[in-house]
């Protein structure tokens, strides 16, 4: 009976997740934000520490927010000035953190909010 129960756990905690991605590609938006800080988690991946990494950007509404994601491999979300997020009024999430395939879906997206945002400065 334990492997059933283990597996339907670990089944649920997949489509919790894969949920929340087709959530946000249903109604986010893209933005780029701008790397504010960052600190250490508790965990490691390959005795490398985990960093909470925060972004600040700006919603259509005009109101500055921060979104954060986690990762250790922190270069790549430090790789250009302003990185690519996709929020939502509840949350925001880094689209490098993203599966590739969801993030090939806001590709174009991308690009337009970056050209908009190289023609204001």
């Amino acid at each position: 009976m334990i492997f059933p129960i283990v597996g339907l756990a670990m089944l649920l905690g997949g489509m919790k997740k894969r949920l929340a991605y087709i959530r946000i590609l249903n109604v986010g938006k893209v933005a780029l934000g701008e790397f504010v800080r960052m600190e250490r988690t508790n965990a490691t991946v390959n005795n490398k520490p985990v960093m909470r990494m925060f972004f600040s950007y700006i919603a259509d509404d005009g109101q500055t927010y921060l979104a954060n994601g986690e990762t250790h491999q922190t270069y790549k979300l430090q790789d250009e000035k302003y990185e690519p997020l996709v929020y939502n009024p509840n949350e925001a999430v880094m689209i490098g953190s993203l599966p590739c395939v969801v993030r090939h879906a806001f590709e174009q997206d991308i690009e337009y909010v970056k050209s908009k945002k190289v023609i204001e400065e």
